[in-house]
């Protein structure tokens, strides 16, 4: 009796302990057995930097091995969990986040990562451009939308002519479509820009008196002439958009510099001369608006010379009034291309002093007046390229350039089209 006694005791032990353990097991996020809780910790992620849609992976512990259960924000932004283990998880980087902490909540804990995620810049081949191969664009973009065309014909029976080929690029679908014709004379040089929903394109009055500005009426694919500037440079002008009025000047005219400013009123279709532009390059400068100014830099001082500069200006079209900012920091060049996404603005590319092409990519913030290099251009170096911006992505592509599989050979003429992802 004595012994069943034992036997009973030593059998009842075995299933407490056994029921013990079971109930010590717990879930990230809850406590165990003995009310100390599982913390959920972030002791690392690789890459430090990466750009959106690529993976990362989060090294911690009390991670959940269901992925359902583990939430993941870059910034604030919700990521999805790829994959998963109670110390590893593997995630996609959102689109729309910025660089900030990471995050991973499982419970009703929320474990946070020590060093900001870096949220890279990248460039992307877009689809292939399907008209002319042509060199010296002119483009403006309205909306989401670029408009490009008006160039010199660069191979076979249209080389060397100038062309009246204009064409859409839908930054939304990513589609091409040929536009109507531009009615006027390409004589060469043109320039384009947008001016309340509406495109315009300026081309100097050739010697017979051709008008020089025409209007792109985008909703019923029509042109119509506009009054011309009354003085007209030939190369490397400058031009842009801001408030409601179109602004066109600089460049060079026979052998004589252009630091002249104009404005274009479109509801009176007239033509007036502002403050001039109080910079030394007075030609092939770049450009960007970032709200209500304008940013005009860079650029050759003289005509064909080994000259160029780094200044950059604002330009407040409310005052009327230039104040020089922050020098671009990438180095003296002409023919660099800008444009802006949200407030920021982006220039890049371009020749410099030695003939080179260049491929530097720079990004500047209006409000602290700095510049911060970025990835370079993912088409390589060139000149002259075409540049905008639409559903806060950047765009830029064609102009001119080494080709980049033989590059000791002539200078070769783009058409590719990238997206900038900030």
């Amino acid at each position: 009796m004595r012994l069943k006694r034992l036997l009973f005791s030593v059998v009842a032990a075995v299933i407490f302990f056994a029921c013990s353990k079971h109930n010590s097991v717990t879930t990230p996020g809850s406590t165990s057995g003995t009310g100390t809780p599982q913390v959920v910790s972030l002791s690392s992620f690789s890459p430090a930097s990466a750009p959106v849609d690529s993976t990362v992976t989060i090294v911690g512990a009390n991670f959940s091995p269901n992925i359902t259960a583990d939430t993941v924000r870059f910034d604030d932004t919700p990521a999805t969990v790829k994959f998963a283990t109670d110390s590893e998880l593997v995630v996609i980087v959102p689109a729309g986040t910025s660089t900030g902490k990471i995050t991973v909540t499982v419970g009703n804990q929320t474990a946070t990562s020590a060093n900001n995620f870096i949220v890279s810049d990248q460039w992307t081949l877009k689809s292939a451009y399907p008209g002319t191969v042509m060199g010296y664009t002119v483009s403006f973009t309205v909306g989401t939308k670029l408009y490009i065309g008006l160039g010199e014909g660069a191979f076979g029976a249209s080389m060397g002519t100038w062309l009246q080929e204009f064409w859409q690029y839908d930054a939304v679908s990513g589609v091409w479509t040929r536009k109507a014709n531009y009615p006027g004379m390409t004589t060469g040089y043109g320039i384009g820009f947008s001016v309340g929903g509406y495109g315009y394109v300026f081309n100097n009055p050739d010697s017979n008196g051709a008008p020089g500005l025409w209007q792109y009426d985008t909703a019923t694919d029509s042109w119509v002439v506009k009054a011309s500037l009354p003085l007209g440079p030939e190369q490397g002008m400058v031009a842009f958009g801001v408030n409601g009025y179109g602004y066109v000047g600089l460049g060079t005219l026979d052998a004589d510099f252009n630091n002249t400013i104009w404005q274009y009123d479109p509801t009176t279709n007239t033509w007036s001369q502002k403050n001039n532009f109080p910079g030394r390059a007075t030609s092939f400068t770049a450009s960007f608006v970032v709200g209500n100014y304008a940013y005009v830099g860079t650029g050759e001082v003289g005509l064909n010379t080994d000259s160029a500069t780094t200044a950059f200006y604002q330009y407040n079209p409310a005052t009327d009034t230039w104040t020089q900012k922050g020098n671009f920091p990438g180095g003296a060049r002409n023919s660099a291309t800008g444009f802006s996404i949200g407030n920021m603005g982006y220039l890049g590319t371009g020749l410099d002093i030695n003939g080179h092409y260049l491929s530097d990519f720079w990004q500047y913030n209006a409000a602290s007046d700095s510049w911060a290099r970025k990835s370079d251009f993912g088409g390589g170096g060139r000149f002259a390229a075409a540049g905008f911006s639409g559903a806060n992505l950047g765009y830029m592509g064609f102009g001119q350039g080494f080709d980049q599989i033989s590059p000791n050979e002539a200078t070769n003429v783009f058409f590719d089209l990238w997206q900038y992802q900030p």
